[in-house]
């Protein structure tokens, strides 16, 4: 009996460390993960429509990527612009020549993409599967990046062209105590964002802290204040005034405060939104230099260059 009790105590001792791996923020980031994939399937409006269309595109696309292209711009194209269905057709019959897809969308499909816009706007971040139940990934991207962000206590942190605000609103929800600006140019995509976030304030707001919307422009992000960390995530190369933008940037923050770039080079060849403005290594390193930033940081992981900036 007693050969048997020291045999199981030494199993739980070599079976410790299995169970305790995870950093503490591993375990924010699932919590906050698993918290936001629950509001957004609670957006779901008949989830059999949503699968039994997936199921018929599928019989018609078995290609994944082309699959996601044509959700991920009939969603942007509809749910944010407002543009017309023949738009649609004609973009995806234009993007993908190749596919017979295009050829049998049916405006009832992207009514039904539309009205499903949260969860697939997840999905597609390659947060959530895109199939029922919609399980949480494994990707490490975002650990990754959640890690060379690196947020402190206290901190207020804007990220600039932050999207639909899936990246931004699951790190407010990592950080709870942390304020949090979420900066974007186009008025559709601020609108957007501004209701996100007051339907869902219970997920948002557990704490008392800040999060709010602002509206930018090509060469100022109208802040308002000085802030500690700016992300400049997957947008520095949308900047159509990069050297004015970069500088009202670095006006907007705090003396010891960070700029964060993730920004995937021209020869990262993985975009949904069919970018032809992706810079390469070198230019993006000149413009960080003219701006009189210091880079403190660097590192390039899958042609996706992160740099940790501070003012000179």
């Amino acid at each position: 009996m007693r050969m048997k009790i020291y045999t199981i105590l030494i199993i739980c001792i070599f079976c410790l460390p299995v169970f305790s791996q995870n950093t503490p923020l591993e375990d924010s980031l699932h919590e906050a993960l698993t918290d936001y994939r629950s509001a957004m399937l609670g957006t779901v409006k008949n989830q059999k429509k949503l699968v039994d269309l997936e199921e018929r595109w599928r019989m018609v696309e078995q290609d994944d990527d082309a699959l996601s292209f044509i959700v991920f711009n009939a969603l942007h194209a509809t749910k944010l612009y407002k543009l017309p269905f023949n738009y649609i057709k004609r973009v995806a019959k234009k993007s993908l020549p190749e596919s017979q897809l295009p050829k049998s969308i049916k405006k009832s499909d992207i009514k039904i993409l539309s009205d499903n816009f949260d969860l697939l706007s997840m999905a597609i971040g390659g947060y959530i599967s895109g199939d029922p139940p919609y399980d949480l990934t494994s990707d490490t991207t975002l650990l990754q990046e959640l890690q060379f962000i690196n947020v402190q206590p206290g901190e207020t942190v804007v990220d600039i062209g932050t999207g639909t605000g899936d990246h931004a609103f699951i790190l407010s929800l990592v950080y709870p105590n942390n304020d949090f600006i979420l900066n974007e140019v186009k008025p559709p995509l601020v609108k957007f964002l501004k209701n996100k976030l007051r339907s869902h304030e219970q997920l948002f707001f557990k704490n008392e802290r800040s999060i709010k919307v602002v509206k930018g422009s090509k060469t100022n992000p109208q802040l308002g204040s000085k802030v500690d960390r700016i992300i400049l995530r997957n947008t520095f190369h949308h900047f159509s005034k990069r050297h004015k933008m970069l500088s009202s940037i670095k006006e907007s923050l705090s003396d010891d405060g960070t700029i964060i770039f993730i920004e995937p080079l021209e020869s990262n060849t993985k975009s949904l939104d069919n970018c032809d403005m992706k810079l390469n290594y070198k230019t993006v390193i000149e413009s960080v230099g003219k701006a009189s930033l210091d880079i403190v940081e660097e590192k390039l992981v899958d042609e996706v260059l992160y740099l940790s900036c501070k003012k000179r």
